[in-house]
């Protein structure tokens, strides 16, 4: 059985993909003891600016995921945190898990729907979507992301017009 997900509009809900129920129990099993080992010392925004470095600089994916998902849970309201889930996201697409990816964009999505990384939470999570064939779900997320965040950047707004032209969507 399949739990549905997805950000929820002013408009109502709209379902932009489904996520198994066991992949949602394992995420919530993850041990939280060792969490602040995977974080190095220092501030919030060192111990963030750490993970980024993994990403861009060493390209790490693997390290900087889990160091990304101990600081999501460490500091879930630190301002840093939208940005974090966005990175933990592109970690994952990257890898090619586009089924994590998605959930992570649509969490992030969920719990920082006016951060500056929305708009691009909902980009990758149309297009971690389209990776799994859910055309019809990334159309959805392309649509809704160009009707709530109209003031996007104007690459977001470049590459979901390319990712609409590409998926043929409506």
């Amino acid at each position: 059985q399949a739990v549905r997900s997805g950000p929820s509009f002013a408009t109502g809900p709209q379902i932009l993909g489904t996520i198994p129920q066991n992949a949602l129990a394992k995420r919530a099993l993850a041990p939280a003891a060792p969490v602040r080992s995977a974080l190095p010392k220092g501030t919030p925004k060192q111990q963030y600016d750490y993970a980024h470095t993994l990403i861009v600089k060493d390209q790490n994916f693997e390290e900087a995921a889990r160091v990304l998902n101990a600081f999501i849970q460490a500091y879930p309201k630190n301002p840093l945190a939208a940005n974090a889930h966005y990175w933990l996201g592109r970690t994952y697409f990257v890898r090619q898990n586009f089924k994590q990816a998605a959930f992570t964009f649509a969490e992030g999505f969920q719990k920082y729907p006016g951060s500056d990384k929305a708009p691009a939470n909902l980009l990758n999570l149309g297009m971690s979507l389209a990776q799994m064939k859910q055309t019809k779900e990334a159309c959805t997320a392309f649509t809704r992301l160009l009707k709530n965040f109209p003031k996007a950047t104007s690459a977001v707004k470049r590459r979901v017009k390319r990712e609409r032209k590409r998926l043929r969507c409506r």
